[in-house]
């Protein structure tokens, strides 16, 4: 189904077992490399961020605008995320965490059934509906970063 209930109770299940995993990591934990050069506070941060990008994505459309457009490749937005989360502490990357996340579901909660669900409804969606690109960004990214958490027990 594509409805908010739906959406919400995907990305809580989802979220619950990152954040489970997150909260077993020690903070030197998080500092060891779990992926190529990239650390667990580095995914963290990672997965944070693009919390962040698609609450600003929400929040425009709630605004009647349209939001300011991806232009850097994945790779490249990553990597810049990388270096300006690099010198930050374990502990402000888990506040980092927590208040992306909130924001996250703050803002589906002022979102429109209309503007999260309808495909088609804009064109730098190509087709889809909003609620896509959110859960690439929740509840179909969390797993891809569980098991770099999960190592660390």
């Amino acid at each position: 189904m594509n409805d908010r209930t739906t959406l919400l109770r995907e990305i809580h299940e989802a979220w619950q077992t990152y954040a489970a995993a997150l909260a077993a990591c020690s903070d030197d934990a998080l500092l060891e490399i779990a992926d190529g050069t990239w650390t667990r506070k580095d995914l963290v941060a990672h997965v944070a961020w693009w919390e962040g990008s698609s609450s600003d994505a929400v929040e425009a459309v709630t605004a009647g605008r349209d939001p300011a457009p991806r232009t850097e490749s994945t790779d490249a937005t990553n990597a810049r995320v990388e270096f300006e989360h690099k010198d930050l502490p374990a502990a402000e990357i888990r506040r980092l965490a927590a208040a992306a996340h909130e924001r996250l579901l703050a803002t589906i909660g002022g979102a429109s059934d209309e503007d999260l669900f309808t495909a088609g409804r804009f064109g730098w969606m190509n087709g889809a509906a909003l609620a896509e690109m959110v859960r690439d960004d929740t509840s179909r990214h969390y797993p891809e970063h569980v098991s770099h958490l999960v190592a660390a027990r």
